[in-house]
């Protein structure tokens, strides 16, 4: 059974503080999720748009 002290460790186990992650398909749908999740992580958010020049 997992403790309540368990529970309190856990955001440290998928930390991202420090880390770079590239993530394409982030504007929307699963890549919209998975961006999210990223940043709660403690990435930090770039926003480069392919789509500026159209």
């Amino acid at each position: 059974m997992v403790s309540e002290t368990d529970l309190h460790d856990y955001p440290s186990l998928f930390s991202l503080k420090g880390k770079v992650a590239v993530i394409t398909g982030g504007s929307r749908g699963l890549g919209l999720h998975a961006a999210s999740a990223i940043l709660q992580a403690g990435a930090s958010k770039r926003e480069p748009d392919c789509r500026a020049h159209v």
